[in-house]
């Protein structure tokens, strides 16, 4: 299982890489939007994390694209403040979850599970 985690924190970007790997996924790692979509073209994900405040291309920009692209890889919105307005964007552009930061390791292993199906069983 290949996850795709966008960010322009390194920090979070290592958080999540440092959580993922731990539990037996591989991980893939983009700076912001722009970014990320290269490695898609490159590496087709089997999942994408991203974030929403990102410089270049953030999260709402990246997740229109792939939606007009029709894209089928699950995307998780990961942002420090989702509000219900924000949420509503991502989920008519195709977000299929959604966590708060700081990312807490059982529920972001949760709601991958809960996203891939059968297919995230590790």
């Amino acid at each position: 299982m290949k996850i795709l985690i966008i960010d322009d924190s390194n920090f979070q970007r290592n958080q999540i890489k440092h959580i993922l790997e731990k539990n037996g996924y591989e991980t893939l790692e983009a700076r912001d939007g722009e970014h990320g979509l290269q490695i898609i073209e490159e590496e087709q994900p089997d999942c994408i994390i991203c974030d929403l405040l990102m410089p270049k291309m953030d999260g709402f920009e990246f997740l229109k694209i792939l939606h007009d692209k029709k894209n089928q890889i699950p995307i998780m919105i990961i942002s420090s403040n989702i509000q219900a307005p924000a949420k509503k964007i991502c989920l008519m552009h195709g977000a299929k979850a959604f966590l708060n930061k700081p990312i807490v390791k059982e529920t972001l292993l949760l709601q991958l599970k809960d996203i891939l199906g059968s297919k995230g069983s590790l």
